[in-house]
């Protein structure tokens, strides 16, 4: 079987409400490694866990939304200092990066939510690069940061209570799961 059969059925078991422990140890030694079953699974958003955090998921994509305006206008800005050409090629670009985002978190895809925490976390010390001319927009700068790492885990831990940092949880060297 290959990935996009497994993940068909994978998905399937889980929506008649199989555990996803049985589902794991199902499709174990199937042609697919453990970890990209693992991670399958994981990645599952449940939907009553989609209902009882409605309003986090809205968050989530207002943010999505502000990021994406707040791309635009500065590559609308970059049209003023490189030429219109480059500076429209450039803002669709950023929109269109953004916009993924948007899509990942409407449609309920954890890598939205892991993408999301790991570039903020590499976003992060370049906060602190005019923190001598400017301490107090640093300062806000690395909090709005902080904050958005933090409250995008929280969502995600709701969501995918599954996975650890990035992949999915694992004791004592094997994989375990919420249900």
């Amino acid at each position: 079987m290959n990935k996009k059969e497994v993940k068909a059925e994978i998905q399937q078991s889980l929506s008649r409400g199989e555990s996803k422990s049985r589902v794991f140890h199902q499709f174990s030694g199937k042609g697919l490694s453990d970890r990209v079953i693992a991670n399958l699974i994981a990645s599952h958003a449940s939907p009553e866990l989609c209902d009882r955090h409605a309003k986090l998921i809205d968050a989530m994509i207002v943010i999505s939304w502000l990021q994406l305006a707040l791309g635009v206008l500065i590559g609308i800005g970059l049209v003023i200092d490189l030429s219109l050409t480059a500076g429209l090629i450039i803002t669709g670009l950023i929109a269109g990066f953004c916009y993924l985002f948007v899509w990942g978190f409407t449609h309920n895809r954890a890598w939205a939510y892991n993408a999301t925490i790991l570039l903020s976390i590499v976003n992060l010390p370049k906060g602190l690069e005019d923190f001598g001319s400017s301490p107090i927009s640093s300062l806000v700068g690395l909090t709005l940061g902080a904050g958005l790492i933090a409250f995008t885990w929280y969502v995600r831990s709701k969501l995918f209570p599954d996975f650890a940092f990035i992949s999915p949880k694992k004791v004592k060297g094997q994989f375990v799961f919420s249900s």
